[in-house]
């Protein structure tokens, strides 16, 4: 995965420097519209973006049509991702019918029924949701919840990871978040409480290092933490 960001970085770089503006701004954008962006990547993105000189040839369509982020919604993983760009500026209540139904679908994509969720909770929507997700159903008012990232379970998180890793292993660390801030999303309309902070962070780490290839490792922080593996949670991402 880290090699795929800096192949990425070094194809936007050689943009930069042959002054190719577009092809430049079309890899960001194309990458931004992903599911899942690691979340120092995605800054670094919409930085380089800011600073690309304005092409008064290219306009953003916009689209707002009912109809339109109906067939988007009901259309591929890309088209759904778009779908999202779109609903995050707009009154997501005049579309509410199109939003309830996909998220009651069991057969739709958790990563985007987490980010739809999203924007209500930013929108502070009011209005009870039925939303099928993690094998459960939930009935909810989006007003109600945190924003992940503001929750408690989420810095206690962040701050644990940083105590075992910063000082050791930052790009270990680094990795990490990027994990802690996809589940923290695929948690929704859950979330990590503080009891759980301390599984949940030696979890994030063994997938991490089993990712890597690196079980010894991870062997050795087990005895050095006495962590019963068997008592960890799964993670599948």
């Amino acid at each position: 995965m880290d090699n795929y960001y800096q192949d990425l970085l070094t194809k936007i770089n050689n943009a930069l420097i042959n002054e190719n503006y577009t092809e430049c701004r079309q890899m960001i954008d194309e990458e931004l519209r992903m599911p899942y962006v690691p979340l120092a990547i995605e800054d670094k993105l919409k930085m380089i973006r800011s600073q690309l000189p304005i092409d008064e040839n290219i306009t953003k369509k916009s689209i707002s049509d009912f109809d339109q982020i109906g067939k988007l919604l009901k259309g591929s993983v890309a088209q759904q991702v778009q779908a999202i760009e779109y609903l995050n500026d707009l009154n997501i209540r005049q579309y509410l019918s199109l939003v309830k139904d996909y998220l009651a679908d069991t057969s739709n994509n958790e990563i985007i029924k987490s980010y739809l969720l999203m924007i209500l909770i930013k929108q502070q929507l009011t209005e009870e949701i039925v939303i099928n997700k993690n094998g459960f159903v939930y009935t909810i008012i989006p007003a109600s919840l945190e924003i992940p990232e503001q929750s408690e379970g989420y810095r206690d998180a962040s701050l644990r990871l940083n105590d075992l890793l910063a000082s050791e292993d930052p790009s270990l660390l680094n990795l990490a978040l990027d994990v802690l801030y996809q589940m923290i999303y695929l948690k929704l309309p859950e979330s990590y409480e503080v009891d759980e902070v301390e599984n949940l962070v030696f979890s994030i780490i063994r997938y991490v290092l089993v990712a890597m290839n690196d079980r010894q490792r991870w062997n050795n922080m087990m005895e050095d933490h006495h962590i019963d593996d068997k008592r960890l949670m799964d993670i599948n991402l």
